[in-house]
């Protein structure tokens, strides 16, 4: 038995499944290390397919998408494009093997993760094989549902999700099949099922009330046909009136999805409507005692709303109000406060995940950030924000420093829009980050998460094999050495601040070195994926300069997820957002702004970059 057979005997007598997939791929790594050290190349490429087919996300919108994408110069300086992992490079072989591999596997999750690349390659071809995987995808759709519902544990939901999603998409295209058709109706009835009799009312509830009835918009025929649409709008509203006392923007949220759902069943969304102009004059009202911007945005919102009811009475009572806010606020900053009562169901959901989980599990957690939502969710609420805020429509909004300096105007409908979904992006963030910030601190206090730790972590990363060629010398670079000395920094701090009472930390250092090496590091990344850092200056074409964060930035969008890149740049460059790249290099921050929240940007960014990986080109 090779060490490749080996690999796939203890894949099946495991019970791993998409939370170990760190451990699977570094097992094909070592795995492939091992046959070519021996000189077995064939079993080898074998392996190398295998970890291929594990490293692609696979979704019904991407098929099977890349983690890596860039260009590769060839032996004779020729440079061309690749993709990691490329499903174009494999050949009948590989196929087959893969198509072995489904059939000989009894891990369901290696069963699944062969079977999408085969389905979305289109050569699972036969009903039998393709009703084997959904019968393996709902079987691991109910696994991941006890996950969260017994563990709490956040990821259990994206895996949940994900296996819901694809299996709703494979059926519903071979449903004219009677035994497909049968699992497919099963399918939708578990997710009502799941969707009636959750009753744990929390975050994970709340993510889980909206994707679930967002899949029953999507599906919406289907859907109708097999349950009962009204009795999940029913739920809906139970929920959103219960989000409502103790968490405003979750009840706005479900409110949102719940209008789309009734539109589609030609329902009346009156009363959903009203209910979501209570919500923003409730934000309002709390905005306006914490002296905030933000009720003047508030108000709009809840006007706009009442003046599409015809609720005349409401509309008057709102114009008047927002005439005092505009006259009583001073344009400035907007922040987000998070209501006690929402304190405290974050501190509850957090103080169940420090003790479930380890320290990794903690470091993964931080780094997938699940606090914020969907970037598509987001944008389709600042669209209709951008529908209802009257302002925004009128006159342009224009961003200027702590110093008073103008740094950016949107004038056009298109700036407006993207300001819009700007603003909207950080409403979400900072909710968020208030969680990031709370639960990195418990995890501290509860002895969870540790500088060793994170660099634990790190060294697992490609940030631990790293080189650099310099006029034709290739130099070994440690990339960890460069990062540590910031979180040792960090975590310095926050050790004199538990230990020494009255002491107040300092996060200067550790804030201003993980920032800029944050950018190293989306210098190195750009190496790796084949892009040049480094461009002719413009009027002096002779002179060779390095490119700018912005450009780099570019470069990526191919290679990470829209999510990461987002929140990248939302963070370092993004001047309607935290801009710290530059307020960090050019010394615009003073001493009250280097906070816990902020020197924790660039650790997340640090993490979200390692978890990359990139092969041998």
């Amino acid at each position: 038995m090779n060490a490749l057979e080996k690999l796939h005997k203890k894949l099946d007598d495991s019970n791993w499944d998409a939370s170990n997939n760190t451990e699977i791929n570094k097992a094909f790594t070592d795995v492939y290390d091992e046959l070519t050290k021996n000189g077995d190349f064939v079993t080898a490429h074998l392996s190398e397919v295998d970890s291929q087919a594990f490293a692609f996300s696979k979704t019904p919108e991407k098929r099977l998408s890349y983690k890596v994408a860039g260009d590769k110069t060839m032996s004779d300086g020729t440079i061309m494009p690749y993709e990691w992992p490329d499903v174009n490079t494999f050949t009948d072989e590989d196929f087959n093997h893969l198509t072995d591999r489904f059939h000989a596997s009894k891990n369901n999750f290696v069963i699944t993760e062969y079977g999408l690349v085969l389905y979305y390659s289109a050569k699972l071809k036969s009903n039998e094989d393709v009703h084997y995987l959904l019968t393996k995808l709902f079987e691991s759709a109910k696994k991941y549902l006890l996950y969260a519902k017994e563990g709490d544990k956040s990821f259990a939901i994206v895996y949940l999700e994900n296996a819901l999603e694809n299996s709703l998409f494979i059926a519903s295209r071979r449903k004219s099949n009677q035994q497909i058709n049968e699992i497919y109706k099963g399918i939708i009835r578990y997710i009502f099922n799941v969707h009636q009799e959750w009753e744990k009312i929390n975050f994970l509830a709340q993510r889980t009330t909206l994707n679930l009835t967002n899949f029953a918009i999507q599906y919406f025929n289907d859907f109708n046909a097999t349950v009962d649409l009204k009795a999940l709008i029913n739920k809906n509203w139970q929920t959103a009136v219960f989000l409502a006392d103790t968490y405003t923007w979750g009840a706005i949220y479900i409110t949102d999805i719940s209008v789309r759902l009734l539109k589609k069943l030609k329902g009346n969304t009156d009363g959903w409507l009203a209910f979501k102009a209570r919500q923003y004059e409730k934000l309002s009202a709390e905005s306006r005692t914490q002296q905030n911007m933000a009720a003047v945005s508030f108000t709009e919102k809840a006007m706009s709303i009442y003046k599409g009811l015809n609720d005349h009475e409401n509309v008057g009572r709102l114009e008047m109000l927002y005439q005092e806010l505009r006259n009583e606020f001073e344009m400035g900053e907007v922040r987000v406060d998070m209501p006690k009562d929402e304190q405290q169901r974050i501190a509850d959901q957090i103080q169940k995940v420090i003790t479930e989980s380890n320290e990794e599990g903690i470091i993964r957690i931080l780094m997938g950030t699940p606090m914020i939502m969907p970037l598509e969710s987001i944008r389709e609420w600042a669209s209709d924000s951008f529908k209802e805020n009257m302002l925004e429509n009128i006159f342009p909004t224009i961003i200027r420093d702590k110093f008073g300096n103008t740094i950016a105007t949107y004038r056009t409908d298109e700036e407006r829009k993207k300001i819009a979904f700007i603003n909207m992006y950080k409403f979400h963030f900072e909710i968020a980050l208030q969680t990031i910030a709370r639960l990195f601190m418990e995890a501290f206090y509860s002895d969870k998460i540790s500088a060793k730790g994170i660099k634990a972590f790190l060294i697992k990363t490609w940030y631990n094999h790293e080189t650099r060629k310099i006029y034709g010398r290739e130099l070994p670079i440690n990339n960890i050495s460069l990062i540590e000395s910031g979180i040792n920094s960090l975590f310095y701090e926050l050790n004199l601040w538990k230990t020494e009472q009255g002491y107040i930390p300092n996060f200067v250092c550790a804030t201003d070195s993980l920032v800029l090496k944050v950018e190293f590091i989306i210098r190195e990344f750009a190496a790796k994926i084949g892009k040049p850092t480094f461009k002719p200056k413009p009027k002096e074409p002779e002179i060779i300069m390095e490119k700018l964060l912005d450009e780099l930035l570019r470069d990526l969008e191919e290679s990470i997820t829209e999510y990461d890149l987002y929140f990248i740049k939302f963070i370092l460059t993004e001047k309607a957002g935290y801009n710290l790249r530059n307020r960090v290099a050019h010394g615009l921050m003073d001493s009250n702004e280097y906070s816990i929240e902020t020197v924790l940007l660039p650790v997340i960014i640090i993490l979200k970059l390692g978890n990359y990986q990139f092969t041998n080109k």
